[in-house]
C-alpha cells in the first residue's frame, strides 16, 4: 500500500532540499512531526529517529539520498517496513514536491489500516506546509 502526494511550490529544487537537510526544521513546517534527529551527515546510510505527534519515537535510516533531487528513509515495524520517499523534480523556476510513504512486509496490510489513515489524513497538510515555509 502507498500515500501519495503532491504539490508545486514557486522555489528551485535546491531551495527545497535545504529545507529537507534541515532537519531540525521538520517540526516548524510538518504539523504530524514533534521531533527529528540525525546522528551525523544527511547521507545515506545515516541513522536517527522520528517523534510524530501522539505516537512513539521511531528509529529511521537514510536509505539513499540523491541531492537536490531526492531522499528516503525507511522505518521497521514489526515485519513491515515503512518507506518514506520524497522526489523533487523542476518545472521552470519552480518545483513539483511528491511525498510518498510505502508499506511492504507481512504485516504491512495490518499497519497501513492502523496508521495509513492517520498518515492519508496528515499528507496534504504536510505538503501545505513545506510549501507555505518554502515560500515565505
Amino acid at each position: 500500500m502507498s500515500i501519495e502526494h503532491r504539490i508545486r511550490i514557486e522555489r528551485t529544487s535546491e531551495q527545497i532540499f535545504a529545507i529537507y537537510q534541515d532537519v531540525n526544521s521538520w517540526a516548524q513546517w510538518d504539523p504530524d512531526i514533534e521531533a527529528v534527529e540525525l546522528e551525523g551527515e544527511f547521507a545515506s546510510g545515516t541513522r536517527g529517529w522520528l517523534k510524530p505527534v501522539g505516537a512513539p519515537k521511531t528509529a529511521t535510516r537514510m536509505v539513499s539520498v540523491v541531492e537536490p533531487a531526492s531522499f528516503t528513509v525507511e522505518a521497521k515495524l514489526p515485519f513491515c517496513v515503512m518507506t518514506f520517499e520524497h522526489e523533487l523534480v523542476a518545472v521552470g523556476d519552480a518545483t513539483d514536491a511528491t511525498h510518498r510513504v510505502v508499506f511492504s512486509g507481512f504485516l504491512a496490510p495490518l499497519f497501513s489500516r492502523v496508521i495509513g489513515g492517520k498518515i492519508r489524513n496528515g499528507i496534504r497538510g504536510t505538503m501545505e506546509g513545506l510549501k507555505q515555509y518554502a515560500e515565505s
